[in-house]
């Protein structure tokens, strides 16, 4: 079984989003991209995705959306996950912002992981993303479609 973890960053937390950023394109990526960001320089892609939120206003609002997707095939390669974070991560891209990135040996549940970073502004409309349960459910069905795994949704807090 895939586990989608789904954490909202706190309003105004910029210093979480520029963090995550650069833990993306840190070293330890196997491979990595983004949308409506040059994903080959964090802080470029941190400024554009302010810039977004500064030109809708929306600078206070949830800083990030951050899924983590752990793949349960214990027979899974690197190349194999790799693919399914290109995949999955176009799932929200005619929208919103994104990073991406797969790691490997994610100790609580699987051999490899999928990190989106998205701006949960609409760089469309200034909207900001819905992340209730109903729409994560679209979310979760199309992982599933991507993956041919089941899968079960978790909402995290941030570590204080």
């Amino acid at each position: 079984m895939d586990i989608i973890k789904v954490l909202n960053g706190d309003p105004g937390d910029i210093a979480h989003l520029y963090n995550l950023n650069n833990y993306l394109a840190d070293d330890r990526k196997l491979n990595f991209g983004g949308n409506g960001v040059n994903p080959n320089n964090p802080v470029d892609a941190f400024n554009r995705m302010m810039a977004v939120k500064a030109y809708y206003g929306k600078e206070q609002n949830r800083s990030l959306v951050q899924i983590i997707v752990s793949y349960g095939d214990k027979n899974m390669t690197a190349e194999k996950a790799c693919q399914y974070t290109e995949q999955i991560a176009l799932y929200y891209k005619e929208d919103y912002q994104s990073l991406w990135c797969t790691h490997a040996a994610d100790h609580e549940c699987s051999q490899y992981h999928t990190h989106i970073l998205l701006n949960p502004v609409s760089y469309k409309d200034g909207r900001m993303m819905n992340t209730s349960l109903e729409n994560l459910r679209k979310f979760e069905k199309y992982v599933q479609k991507v993956t041919g795994n089941k899968t079960d949704i978790k909402f995290k807090k941030k570590k204080d």
